[in-house]
């Protein structure tokens, strides 16, 4: 009877400090399942490799952006001035000028192509101004005689070379000297780019200081930009949070996300969510479960 009531007693002991041990936990667990924190977006440096002086900047803080969106641009004077000169070349050609002109001058025969040339007005004029010329020097061999000669000789150079043009085979390398422009102002174009700084995202700009003129180096944080839709939690929690662990934020009107911890430092909890729609006021007060 006597061990019968140890045990009784031992039993009834141990239940009580389960029921305490167990109560403690319960409260303590009650206390660190859910704890307020605070949520504001979800800020992103813009930097750019290349440095310089600004040309233009094309946005202000506070405007919305969409990915890629152009926001600024440095100065390459060498760079446009060749981009002009290519541009000024190529469209001194009509588009596809060369390939009809080739398609066109290939069904003519030869013969005809080498009447064609001869009676060719600009042709016939430079070779009546030729004629002339060199037959008023011939007469008086002054010094304005034997200039305008040589203009006379050079118009009708420059109209048999434009004549000459025309072939089929100097068509064809004129087809081949448009495509070599054309790839090289896409390079130009592309090396351009790199002075060109672009929004990574879309959102609102949260700050951006610079104006033309101003000169940053590279690498160099340009400006901040709130990313649409993305927001960071901070938290203080009593207990440890992992990096990448899973929690729950409890937003106005009883909306509830996912989140993911990014770090916790000195019971300070950092996570990053994204809200499509309805997402709070920047500083707003959250609930975060664990």
């Amino acid at each position: 009877m006597i061990v019968f009531r140890k045990k009784a007693l031992l039993t009834a002991g141990l239940v009580a400090c389960s029921a305490v041990a167990l109560s403690r936990f319960g409260a303590h667990a009650a206390r660190v399942a859910s704890v307020e924190g605070s949520i504001e977006p979800e800020a992103m440096p813009i930097v750019s490799s290349m440095g310089g002086t600004i040309s233009k900047v094309f946005v202000h803080r506070g405007d919305h952006v969409v990915a890629g969106q152009l926001l600024l641009v440095f100065e390459a004077s060498e760079l446009d001035a060749r981009l002009a000169r290519v541009r000024s070349t190529l469209d001194a050609v009509p588009a596809g000028f060369v390939d009809g002109a080739a398609s066109l001058f290939e069904r003519i025969p030869p013969n005809t192509m080498a009447r064609l040339m001869r009676t060719d007005p600009e042709i016939l004029a430079a070779e009546k101004e030729y004629a002339d010329v060199l037959a008023e020097s011939e007469r008086n061999p002054a010094p304005a005689s034997r200039q305008r000669l040589k203009r006379a000789e050079w118009q009708r150079k420059q109209a048999h070379e434009r004549a000459g043009q025309l072939r089929p085979d100097r068509l064809s390398a004129l087809r081949n000297l448009e495509n070599d422009g054309q790839e090289t102002m896409r390079w130009l174009e592309a090396q351009r780019a790199r002075f060109e700084v672009r929004a990574p995202a879309e959102g609102a700009i949260e700050l951006l200081d610079l104006q033309a003129g101003a000169v940053v180096p590279a690498l160099s944080p340009l400006a901040l930009i709130d990313v649409a839709g993305r927001f960071i939690v901070r938290a203080r929690v009593p207990e440890t949070a992992k990096p990448g662990q899973r929690i729950e934020v409890s937003l106005a009107r009883g909306k509830r996300v996912t989140a993911v911890v990014d770090s916790f430092e000195n019971h300070q909890l950092r996570a990053s969510l994204a809200i499509p729609s309805g997402a709070p006021a920047p500083g707003g007060k959250v609930q975060v479960s664990f």
